[in-house]
Order: structure tokens, then sequence, then C-alpha cells
């Protein structure tokens, strides 16, 4: 016999009644476009009727996400992050030291509010050095992205309307693996497998839900191109 999300979903909150004693109560916030929960296991009940608004749901580093309340964000475009867990003083100076030693490149086609700027900067804070260039020309910003990103520990940002263009033109390029940040499980799964080193998003999109985003993405630093890869995706450099 199958067991259904919903039923896993709450199989978890009976169980969990059960050890603690506390019922659905909830330990959370809001704050504006994000909800943020700190229980240990996030179940629907988690969730209901606290979406209105909301475009990106962030869990403690630990928490256990259940299949529905996957399934009802998918559904509703909200996208969800984790939290990273509490850090020992070797590994506050060790990040430290790598965010010394990084730098995003902010490459702007066309114009960003103010908002959107402010965005970018909470998101590279304390992560990346940041450095920035404007232009009208897509192609002039991808060539500004392939001279900046030679080596060393830079990532690339590539703000533009133009998404998909963007792509095409970036990903001729051997040292960029350009992908679009619409959402952590693409995002996340780019770096995985391409080992992305370009995101390209909308002006739109710089909203408080990419940040924590862009956050992940540069504490990642600049990874590798997947070796099985190397000789269509990378740079003779890269293959070595």
């Amino acid at each position: 016999m199958s067991i259904t999300p919903q039923e896993i979903d709450g199989i978890v909150r009976s169980v969990l009644k059960t050890l603690s004693g506390a019922g659905d109560e909830k330990t959370s916030s809001v704050s504006r476009e994000t909800l943020s929960l700190d229980e240990p296991v996030i179940s629907l009940g988690s969730i209901e009727g606290r979406l209105d608004g909301v475009r990106l749901v962030s869990v403690s580093a630990k928490a256990v996400v259940t299949p529905a309340v996957r399934d009802e964000l998918r559904r509703r475009g909200i996208a969800w992050v984790r939290r990273e867990r509490a850090t020992s003083s070797r590994e506050k100076e060790n990040k430290a030291d790598a965010a010394a030693a990084r730098t995003l490149f902010v490459a702007v086609q066309g114009d960003v509010a103010a908002g959107g700027e402010a965005v970018i900067a909470a998101g590279v804070a304390g992560r990346a050095k940041i450095q920035r260039m404007r232009t009208d020309c897509v192609i002039e910003a991808v060539d500004a992205l392939v001279e900046n990103l030679r080596g060393g520990e830079t990532l690339g940002l590539l703000v533009t309307e133009y998404i998909d263009a963007a792509l095409c033109v970036a990903n001729r390029e051997p040292s960029l693996r350009a992908v679009a940040g619409d959402g952590f499980e693409r995002l996340s799964h780019a770096v995985r497998s391409v080992g992305a080193n370009v995101v390209i998003i909308g002006p739109k999109q710089l909203t408080a839900p990419i940040r924590p985003l862009l956050a992940w993405w540069i504490d990642r630093g600049v990874r590798p191109c997947p070796r099985s890869l190397r000789p269509r995706l990378c740079s003779p450099e890269a293959t070595k």
C-alpha cells in the first residue's frame, strides 16, 4: 500500500505532538516576503494560512521538510532555503579568509533600481569583494565577465532583461558556465552539475528572496568544471 505525501505529513505531525507535547505550536516569524520557520520538522501545519504574499520560506539547517510541504511550495512558486548553522570561531575565521580572497563581478545591462542594488549588496556582504560595471549591450556585459573571470576566486552576476539571449551568448564562452538564477533548486543543481560560475537574473528578480540564494552561491565559491564535461564546456586552462 502506498502512502501519499499528505499522509506522511500527518504522521510526522502526530509523532511530534506525542514527543514534545507542544501540539501545533509554531516558532517562526514573517518578514515582508520571507517566512522564517524554526521548527525541527516543517509540516503542512507549519505553513497553513501563512503563505499569502510570501516568496521565500527559510528553515533551520537541520529541519526536515516533509514532501507535502515541498509540493505545496512548488505549486505556489515559493522558494525555500536552509539557514546556515552556527559556526565556531575557527570556521568564522576560515570564512572571513575565503571572503577576502573572493570577488563577485556584477555586470548590469540596462538600469537597476536602488532597491535592487541594495539586495545585491546585502547578498554579498561579508562574503566577497564586489566590482561593478554597467552597459547597454548584453555582448559587452558578457565580454566583461570573460575578462574578469580569468582564474582566481571570481564569480560573475549578470543582471539583464534579456536572460535567454545572455545565456546563449555567455555559454558560447569556454570560461563561463552560466545559469539562470530563478530558484534555489535550479541553482543548487547547476552548481553541482556544471560548476556554474555565472548567474544571470532579471532586474525585477532583485527582491528579498534572491538575497539568500546569492549568499548561498557565493559562499560555495568558484566550483571546478566537472571532469566529465571539461572537453566540451571548459577552457583549456580548466582542463589541466
